[in-house]
C-alpha cells in the first residue's frame, strides 16, 4: 500500500512538472511573439519612455525619450525585452515602443565642429520640443551657436540644447576663409549648367544653402573648403533632374542678392564672393570665381530712376498678453506681422544695411521689388531683455532690418541675430530738451564737433561697422554730418515719407515712419 502511494505521489509530480515546462514553454513562445509584434527597425515612443543602459546585466534608468519620437533600432534578439537604439549604448523597453513606417535619415551636413559640451544631465529639443533626456555624463559635438541654444549632432540628428545646461568649450578647427556664390542666369541652357556641375564634381565642391551662408557669415557655424552656393531664381524640372544627379542643392532663396560678376564681400576676415553664370561663362571663368578671382565687366546698367522705401519702426508690444504702449510711435506685433506677411507673401525683398548702401552709389542693382526696414533706438520689444518681439518675428519671415542701437544705454548682445544688421543711433546723444534752439532740443545740433566725434568713436567701438548712421529724432546739420564723414559713414537716415533714391544726399536719406495708427493700405502704398 505503502509502494502504491509512493508511486501515485510521484506521478503526481511528474504530472506537475510536466504542466508547468508546458505552461512555461507556450509562456515564453507567446512572449517571443508578443516582442516580436513590438519590433522593427525603426519604432516610435507610444508615451514618455524611460532611457536604460546596460550595467552589469541589469538595465539601468538614465534618462527618458518623449513621446511620438522616431528611432532606429539595432537588430534585436527575439527573446530580448529591452531594444538597443542604433549607434548609443542605450535601449528601450519592448512594450513602450511601435512598429513605424517613417524612415529615420541621417542629417547630411557640412558644418564643422565649433566645440564640445559636457554635461551630468542634458535636455535635447527639436523645434522648441523636448525629445531626450539623458541623466548621465555625456560629451556632445556643437556644430552651430545661438544666442542661448546649441546645436548638436546626435543620432544622425540636429537637436538643439540650453547654453545654461553645460561646459562648452571651443574646438581649433580650421574654418574656411571665402566661399563663392554661383548665380545662374534665368535662361542658362540645361548643357551649360551640366558641364559646370562636371567640373565642380571633379574638383570635388560640395553645396551648401544661401541660410548657411547667412550662418557662417555672422559666425554661427564653421565650414570647409571647396563649399559653394549654387542659387538660381526658379529651378524647373530638368534643372531639378541635374542637381539630383549631380547631387548639388540648387538655392532658389532671396537671402542675399547677387550683385554682378565683380564683387567681393567681406565680414570680419570672412570672404564671400557673388557671381552671375550666363551661357557665354567659360569652364576657365568658372574657375576663376571659384578662386575669387575679380573679374572686370559689370553686368548690369545702373538704373538711376529706382526708388525703395525705407521703414521706420520704434518700439513693439504685444496686445493679445495684455502688453500696451502709449506712445504713437509703438506698433502692436499683429499688425508688424501682417506687414511681413504682405511683403512676403507679393516677393518682396528686405535688404541688408549693406545691400541698400552699395545700392545708393551705383555699386548694384536690386529687384524693383526691394525695401529697407529699419528700427531706431533699440527700446520696448526689439531686444532680448525688453520683451524680445522684433528678432523672432524677423526669424520666423526670414526677412532682414537693421536697428540703429543707441549703444551706450544697451548691451549690443540683446539684439544679436543673422536677420538683424546693428549700426549707430549715437552712444548718449538721443537726449531730448538740450538745444533751445533746434528741433526737439536735440543734443546733438548744439554739441561741439569734437564732443560729436567722440560720441560716435564710442559707438562705433560697439558697433565695429560704420555703413549707415541714423540721426536722432531725425535732426541733423553741418556740423554733425561733417563729423559723419571724418569718422567714415557712408549713408544717414532721417525721416520725410519718401522713397529713397541714388539722388539722394547721401547723409539725408528720408524713411516712412510707422505708428500704431498705420494702416495694411498705407502699408502697402509706401513701399509700392
Amino acid at each position: 500500500m505503502k509502494k502504491k502511494n509512493v508511486i501515485m505521489f510521484l506521478a503526481i509530480i511528474l504530472v506537475i512538472v510536466a504542466l508547468v515546462v508546458i505552461l512555461v514553454y507556450k509562456y515564453n513562445t507567446r512572449q517571443v511573439k508578443d516582442i516580436d509584434k513590438y519590433y522593427s527597425s525603426v519604432v516610435k515612443v507610444n508615451k514618455n519612455s524611460l532611457l536604460y543602459e546596460l550595467d552589469d546585466n541589469n538595465y539601468e534608468v538614465v534618462g527618458k525619450f518623449l513621446e511620438d519620437t522616431v528611432v532606429s533600432l539595432d537588430k534585436n534578439d527575439k527573446k530580448e525585452k529591452y531594444f538597443k537604439v542604433k549607434d548609443t549604448s542605450f535601449y528601450v523597453y519592448y512594450e513602450d515602443v511601435s512598429k513605424s513606417n517613417d524612415e529615420v535619415r541621417s542629417v547630411n551636413t557640412n558644418y564643422l565642429q565649433l566645440g564640445k559640451i559636457k554635461a551630468d544631465k542634458i535636455n535635447l529639443y527639436k523645434d522648441d520640443k523636448l525629445i531626450l533626456t539623458i541623466d548621465k555624463s555625456i560629451s556632445l559635438d556643437v556644430i552651430r551657436k545661438h544666442d542661448d541654444l546649441y546645436d548638436v549632432l546626435y543620432l544622425g540628428n540636429i537637436y538643439s540644447v540650453k547654453a545654461n545646461e553645460f561646459n562648452y568649450s571651443e574646438e581649433d578647427i580650421k574654418n574656411t576663409e571665402a566661399i563663392s556664390v554661383l548665380a545662374f542666369d534665368d535662361n542658362i541652357d540645361a548643357n551649360k549648367i551640366e558641364d559646370i556641375y562636371k567640373s565642380l564634381q571633379s574638383s570635388n565642391y560640395q553645396t551648401i544653402s544661401m541660410n548657411d551662408l547667412v550662418y557662417w557669415v555672422s559666425g554661427q557655424i564653421k565650414l570647409p573648403d571647396k563649399v559653394i552656393v549654387l542659387k538660381k531664381n526658379s529651378c524647373d524640372d530638368k534643372c531639378k533632374e541635374l542637381a539630383s544627379k549631380y547631387g548639388y542643392n540648387i538655392d532658389t532663396s532671396n537671402d542675399i542678392t547677387i550683385y554682378d560678376s565683380d564683387n567681393q564681400n567681406t565680414v570680419g576676415s570672412d570672404i564671400y564672393y557673388q557671381y552671375k553664370i550666363n551661357n557665354d561663362t567659360t569652364i576657365d571663368r568658372v574657375k576663376e570665381m571659384l578662386r575669387g578671382v575679380k573679374l572686370k565687366e559689370p553686368l548690369y546698367d545702373i538704373n538711376s530712376e529706382q526708388e525703395i522705401a525705407v521703414i521706420n519702426y520704434h518700439f513693439f508690444y504685444d496686445s493679445s498678453i495684455g502688453e500696451a504702449c502709449n506712445e504713437s510711435i509703438c506698433l502692436d506685433t499683429s499688425k508688424f506681422e501682417e506687414q511681413l506677411q504682405y511683403l512676403k507673401d507679393n516677393g518682396y525683398k528686405t535688404l541688408t544695411i549693406h545691400e541698400f548702401e552699395k545700392w545708393m552709389y551705383g555699386e548694384i542693382e536690386l529687384p524693383e521689388k526691394s525695401v529697407l526696414l529699419t528700427v531706431d533706438d533699440g527700446a520696448m520689444g526689439t531686444g532680448a531683455h525688453n520683451g524680445n518681439k522684433l528678432i523672432p518675428i524677423l526669424e520666423k519671415y526670414q526677412m532682414h532690418a537693421t536697428l540703429f542701437l543707441i549703444t551706450g544705454w544697451w548691451d549690443i548682445n540683446n539684439y544679436r541675430s543673422p536677420y538683424l544688421d546693428i549700426q549707430s543711433h549715437t552712444h548718449d546723444m538721443h537726449t531730448a530738451g538740450i538745444c533751445s534752439s533746434q528741433f526737439r532740443g536735440a543734443q546733438m545740433l548744439c554739441s561741439t564737433k569734437e564732443q560729436v566725434l567722440n560720441d560716435l568713436r564710442m559707438s562705433l567701438s560697439v558697433v565695429n561697422d560704420n555703413t549707415s548712421f541714423c540721426f536722432p529724432f531725425y535732426a541733423s546739420n553741418a556740423t554733425a554730418i561733417e563729423a559723419l564723414k571724418e569718422v567714415g559713414f557712408k549713408i544717414a537716415f532721417i525721416g520725410g515719407n519718401v522713397k529713397a533714391k541714388r539722388s539722394n544726399n547721401k547723409y539725408q536719406i528720408p524713411r516712412y515712419p510707422i505708428y500704431d495708427s498705420t494702416t495694411l493700405e498705407q502699408f502697402i502704398d509706401m513701399v509700392s
